[in-house]
């Protein structure tokens, strides 16, 4: 990638991970075809998850790769723990969305099957992004459960926003592992008085200010 398009990256997720509300675009986060960590899609032993089935964790751990995946500027969603982060935050603050995630899931599965013969973990890095781009479109794919309560659109931006999150977030909530997504974005990290400005604009040294004598009315 050109140094050109690598600015331009870096300055998107510069700004999706200080925005909020922002709408995130798989086109702008991953672009497909772009290989996943060979080590960890080569090493699936048997995995424990705090929320998650180990077949559950596997698949919400590959289709965060997908959305974030590593490529020549960097690391992706595995390397930074991002499935680690989600498992132990639907036990945590996002506890209420561990039934979205639960029937998604099973939802993702039967349309992957429909539509490219086999459950999402078990398809082809080039086949699992045709399975992503196919929900991420505006049009609810024919392939999709009719019995789903929800658009496969509005699903996959629930785990797109909870994988940002797992990139960027403080590496003790158990993403953004060794500080990997901060460093695609040049930020510093925690210091010991708090971040560093431009990040917290509060920490910033300000100059010092020579105030008049105070002088009490004496009226």
């Amino acid at each position: 990638m050109s140094k050109k398009s690598n600015l331009s990256r870096r300055t998107f997720l510069s700004r999706s991970a200080i925005a909020t509300g922002g709408i995130i675009s798989l086109s702008m986060i991953g672009t497909p075809g772009r290989s996943t960590s060979q080590e960890t899609q080569e090493t699936q032993e048997t995995r424990e998850f705090e929320s998650f089935t180990e077949h559950q964790g596997l698949t919400v751990e590959a289709l965060a790769e997908r959305i974030f995946p590593a490529d020549e500027n960097g690391p992706g969603a595995t390397d930074a723990h991002v499935i680690t982060y989600i498992d132990r935050s639907l036990k945590t603050h996002l506890a209420e969305e561990k039934e979205i995630y639960d029937k998604g899931l099973v939802w993702l599965d039967q349309f992957s099957t429909a539509a490219q013969g086999a459950p999402f973990i078990e398809l082809t890095v080039e086949l699992q992004n045709k399975v992503v781009s196919a929900m991420d479109r505006r049009r609810t794919p024919a392939d999709w459960p009719s019995d789903a309560d929800m658009t496969p659109r509005t699903w996959l931006r629930h785990v797109i926003g909870h994988t940002m999150e797992g990139m960027f977030t403080d590496p003790q909530y158990g993403g953004n592992y060794n500080e990997a997504g901060w460093k695609l974005l040049n930020f510093p990290g925690l210091k010991a008085f708090g971040y560093d400005a431009p990040f917290g604009y509060y920490d910033a040294v300000l100059p010092e200010i020579e105030y008049p004598p105070f002088e009490p009315y004496t009226g």
